[in-house]
């Protein structure tokens, strides 16, 4: 035998068939392993106030900066909230803050100051605002009658309301011919029509003088916000729907002026496949109208909020 034929012999290797039938190697290192997904939940508190009020002067409009990078978002809700109204329901800004009078020549207007007020607070508001703006010195008086809910403006001589030929340029053009807030008569419960000239008129409904609801809307962009919602219909235009689809996070109740509101309405987003990343949120709160709160008023408007994310996380056996 060579010495290369022996050198063979003696270094022989053992045959796979030989490890297998000892069972001297271990299957599982040789086989491709599964991620297995798990579901993170983080809880992030969001404050108004935390917002840089040099760029964002105002709570209503808002981005804030999140504490780290969230990453395959599977879901995000909203698990508690907060939100101070300090809206005002007459404002110049909303058109609802005058109405126009006619006595003996040409109408003129009577403007009451930016407020939220009670109804016998608006009462005697319109009252001296009545008198004072009288070209023929009539004494008015403006009343509420807790029997059939209506208010009522009196004087002591004839004189028309306008509702109808003098509403404000500033409002909406898709409200200056609409039966809803079209301007401070649909407040006091007017329909949007002139009177004829008298000494007394009631208005047709209950003063409709504080609102209701307000919109939330999250990351635009990031289709963040899946709740429809009806809008103004004019069928004498289209018998189509003018509604939004996916336009809103959630509807917020509003409480009296000044008190905080804790109820919102929401659709928890489920993102299918999940979003990539979210490092910043951009809050943004909207009137019926959507358009952003605004104005001085809503600088009072702070909130603070608790959010819910869920992430999805591959994780090695």
């Amino acid at each position: 035998m060579s010495s290369i034929d022996r050198m063979n012999s003696s270094n022989s290797f053992p045959s796979l068939s030989e490890f297998e039938s000892e069972d001297s190697y271990d299957k599982a290192t040789v086989e491709h392993i599964e991620p297995h997904i798990e579901h993170h939940t983080h809880v992030l508190m969001l404050d108004s106030r935390d917002r840089d009020q040099t760029v964002f002067p105002s709570p209503t409009q808002v981005t804030l900066k999140l504490p780290r990078q969230y990453r395959k978002i599977e879901r995000l809700d909203i698990v508690q909230i907060k939100f101070r109204n300090g809206l005002y329901a007459l404002s110049a800004a909303r058109g609802n803050t005058t109405v126009w009078v006619a006595e003996a020549g040409d109408p003129f207007p009577v403007t009451i100051p930016d407020g939220t007020y009670t109804v016998s607070a608006i009462c005697a508001e319109l009252t001296g605002a009545l008198c004072a703006a009288s070209v023929t010195a009539l004494a008015y008086n403006v009343t509420f009658s807790a029997t059939t809910g209506r208010i009522s403006v009196s004087a002591s001589g004839p004189f028309q309301l306008l509702f109808k030929s003098a509403l404000q340029s500033a409002l909406p053009s898709a409200l200056q011919t609409a039966n809803v807030e079209w301007g401070l008569g649909w407040n006091l419960g007017w329909n949007p029509m002139d009177t004829g000239f008298g000494t007394s008129f009631t208005a047709n409904y209950l003063p409709r003088l504080h609102d209701e609801y307000v919109f939330l809307r999250l990351n635009e962009t990031a289709h963040m916000n899946d709740v429809d919602h009806t809008e103004l219909d004019v069928t004498a235009l289209t018998q189509e729907s003018s509604g939004q689809v996916a336009h809103y996070f959630g509807k917020l109740l509003l409480p009296p002026f000044g008190g905080w509101s804790s109820t919102l309405i929401e659709a928890p987003k489920v993102f299918r496949p999940p979003l990539g990343r979210l490092e910043r949120l951009t809050i943004e709160w909207l009137d019926r109208w959507g358009r952003i709160l605004s104005g001085a008023d809503a600088l009072s408007c702070d909130w603070h909020m608790t959010v819910r994310i869920v992430e999805e996380v591959e994780v090695a056996h």
